[in-house]
């Protein structure tokens, strides 16, 4: 629970199945996350102008469901309700940037930054939009930031990596090459490697990279930068 009396919802427990070859965990995870969508909107029928359940749903659709259009209400609705809650404006922000209004969801990230908003996802997210504006000096600053307050994903030093290609530093390739190293069962950081790849003028290594992709059925969650 942080000072505005928000907190990020934890990820549902880990579900481990011994012995059970070719269980279809994926009917039963969606099964699951659409139960607690429907616990969540019931909650709001009888607490509707609850703050924390609006932000509780919406990061729901966002990174569940992978639905900022259905999320952007939610967190509208918090900010409406509580407009210091600098949380809401970061994760608003973040759905208007997935939605391609990369200007209004600027807007929302620097008015949560104006409101004290300063971790790893905020500035992960400032990172995203500064790339797709092409302002890769901004891009760099924001991603490095980042994992000086604690961002460590595998995405996050392969987005990196890419503006650092984006800068004319060729060390930027290796960075990718180690964030898929890193995770080599996420699908989407090979799309980064082939096109770093390609960035970099380095024809084998993409077309090997994209031989390796895994199959994905669950797209990431986190806004790929345009290559």
């Amino acid at each position: 629970m942080d000072r505005l009396g928000f907190k990020i919802p934890q990820a549902p427990d880990l579900i481990i199945y011994p012995l059970r070859i070719a269980q279809d965990f994926g009917e039963l995870r969606l099964s699951k996350n659409e139960l607690y969508r429907t616990l969540g909107r019931e909650k709001l029928i009888d607490s509707p102008n609850d703050p924390l359940a609006h932000f509780e749903l919406g990061i729901t659709e966002l990174e569940t469901f992978r639905n900022p259009a259905a999320a952007l209400p939610y967190f509208q609705r918090v900010i409406d309700l509580t407009p210091t809650a600098h949380r809401a404006w970061t994760f608003a922000g973040i759905c208007l940037v997935r939605l391609g209004n990369l200007q209004k969801g600027l807007d929302r990230l620097q008015r949560a930054e104006k409101l004290g908003a300063n971790g790893a996802v905020h500035l992960e997210a400032l990172g995203d939009v500064y790339f797709h504006l092409e302002n890769f000096p901004q891009a760099r600053k924001r991603y490095q930031s980042a994992q000086q307050q604690g961002g460590q994903s595998a995405l996050l030093e392969s987005k990196l990596g890419v503006c650092e290609l984006r800068l004319g530093n060729p060390d930027g390739l290796r960075q990718v090459q180690n964030a898929v190293a890193r995770e080599p069962h996420f699908a989407e950081l090979y799309d980064i490697l082939t096109a770093a790849a390609l960035l970099a003028g380095d024809a084998t290594l993409a077309a090997d990279s994209a031989a390796r992709r895994p199959q994905s059925t669950n797209p990431s969650a986190q806004i790929q930068p345009p290559l």
